[in-house]
């Protein structure tokens, strides 16, 4: 898995930045472009999952995404059945 950091391009920055904005870090626009204000997004995120703020979206903040999403799982659907939607949404897309 490559990872993500400014000037990237393409569909999975706008993968990440759906993410970002669904979770309430990111208020830019989706347009696939790994800008400064994805990036500070990013650092935001990593910040709130407990992965190393350094603005690069690769394995280890997947990695704590997952486990950040898995926790609040189990702590508020898991009795609806519910999985945590992102890491299965990026695995599946190659990350």
């Amino acid at each position: 898995m490559a990872w993500l950091g400014r000037y990237s391009t393409g569909d999975r920055v706008k993968d990440v930045q759906s993410l970002l904005w669904q979770a309430g870090a990111y208020n830019g626009k989706i347009d696939g472009y790994f800008g400064p204000k994805t990036e500070s997004a990013v650092r935001s995120w990593q910040s709130e999952v407990g992965a190393l703020p350094d603005g690069f979206w690769g394995s280890k903040t997947i990695d704590a995404t997952g486990l950040y999403l898995a926790g609040l799982n189990d702590l508020e659907s898991l009795d609806a059945g519910k999985d945590p939607v992102v890491p299965r949404m990026m695995n599946q897309k190659g990350y």
